[in-house]
């Protein structure tokens, strides 16, 4: 499978949100800035249970390449006023929403497993009714 570096994603993400030229170059101070906002929302993806690739904090996997890519433009996009807050928001859900679906080892969206999964009883959880 094909992998994308650090670098590689830096340039995407400025490439998803029209800031660089498809043919262009990224400056020093673009690249640091770019690889600093992608660290931290991938970091953040993680804490939340979104691990994106597996193990590797260099190497991005081809499928979520480019998902991850408007991702971590979303913050790039707001700090440029290219879109605001709520505009932000909205997008950073419908984009976490597919990657969880990418993500998830039983072709859904993934599941906490919870002691009724663990007997073989109810296999979901109903927040509203308690059962």
């Amino acid at each position: 499978m094909t992998t994308y570096t650090e670098s590689d994603l830096a340039t995407e993400t400025l490439k998803s949100a029209s800031l660089v030229d498809i043919e262009g170059v990224l400056s020093a101070a673009e690249y640091v800035d770019t690889v600093r906002s992608n660290g931290s929302v991938v970091q953040m993806l993680g804490l939340i249970g979104l691990p994106i690739w597996n193990g590797s904090e260099i190497d991005v996997p081809e499928p979520y390449f480019i998902e991850l890519a408007l991702r971590c433009s979303l913050p790039i996009q707001f700090k440029n006023g290219m879109i605001n807050h709520a505009e932000m928001l909205s997008l950073i859900e419908a984009s976490e929403t597919r990657l969880v679906v990418m993500a998830a080892p039983r072709g859904s969206m993934p599941l906490i497993a919870s002691s009724n999964e663990l007997t073989g009883g109810r296999p979901f959880y109903n927040w509203q009714t308690g059962f």
